[in-house]
């Protein structure tokens, strides 16, 4: 494998970027995104060694999918204050996006999936896969449902992932957009938090159109009664708590059902 120049691994050629970045945290941060696309455009379409005749390295092969970061130099050729630059470094790390392998003298940087979703041609979810071990259809968990999983008991033994376009993603975004609403910095101090919050109250949606049976049309519905309550809305911040008090909600939106469950029993019934 031959030495190769800095300009021979990283010019020319082009990266692919997915639609879906519109949805994800790393959109909503300028900074973030902007050294996001850096990483993506530095990182070498293939391997090649980097020389380093006067360090005790000598030589340090990249690998493709990876390159060397270098604070000061992000900061000039991206215009991002350096601590900056490392900062949103590290937050691109802590959401699964890249890993960092740090020395004295550098740090190598890895895309996660790089060659996944660059060489995909089946318009696979790049931001999604960089989050996960394996790849999905678009509207499916990443994971298979136990059958004999009945109460739910065993969906924290695997962990879920679900797309952007499924519905459970979907009315989970619904439930940021409708809380910030109330609260336009509800998780928007904390990017890193959001994907995930998303995720877990996918879950919770999951579990209420799988397991409790309600219809994604009337927990929308649900979810929008909740946040214009002036009750619930300050009640209502997370999936767990919506599933925990659906019922209740159901009843306090549809007065009707709550006179229908509340009708009295003729003593003749035998109810079981």
């Amino acid at each position: 494998m031959k030495p190769l120049e800095p300009e021979e691994l990283f010019s020319g050629g082009w990266v692919k970027i997915h639609r879906s970045i519109l949805l994800h945290p790393v959109f909503q941060d300028s900074e973030l995104l902007h050294l996001f696309l850096y990483c993506l455009a530095k990182a070498n379409h293939k391997p090649g060694r980097v020389l380093f005749p006067q360090s005790e390295e000598g030589e340090l092969t990249v690998e493709r999918g990876q390159f060397i970061f270098g604070q000061r130099k992000a900061g000039k050729e991206t215009g991002v204050n350096e601590r900056t630059a490392h900062r949103k470094l590290v937050l691109l790390e802590k959401l699964g996006i890249l890993s960092r392998s740090v020395s004295r003298r550098f740090t190598v940087v890895t895309v996660n999936n790089y060659s996944r979703y660059q060489d995909n041609h089946n318009q696979a979810d790049p931001l999604t896969d960089s989050l996960v071990s394996h790849p999905c259809p678009a509207s499916v968990p990443l994971v298979s449902t136990n059958k004999n999983n009945k109460n739910g008991k065993n969906d924290k033994k695997k962990r879920m992932v679900f797309s952007f376009d499924s519905i459970e993603y979907e009315l989970s975004k619904l439930l940021l957009t409708q809380i910030r609403k109330n609260d336009e910095n509800f998780l928007a101090n904390d990017p890193a938090a959001e994907a995930p919050s998303l995720q877990r109250w996918a879950l919770q949606i999951d579990r209420l159109i799988r397991l409790d049976h309600r219809p994604p049309e009337e927990i929308r519905q649900v979810i929008v009664f909740a946040q214009t309550n002036s009750f619930w809305r300050s009640n209502i911040l997370s999936g767990q708590k919506l599933r925990e008090k659906y019922t209740t909600l159901l009843l306090q939106m549809n007065p009707r059902r709550q006179t229908q469950s509340n009708a009295k029993v003729h003593p003749c019934e035998i109810v079981i």
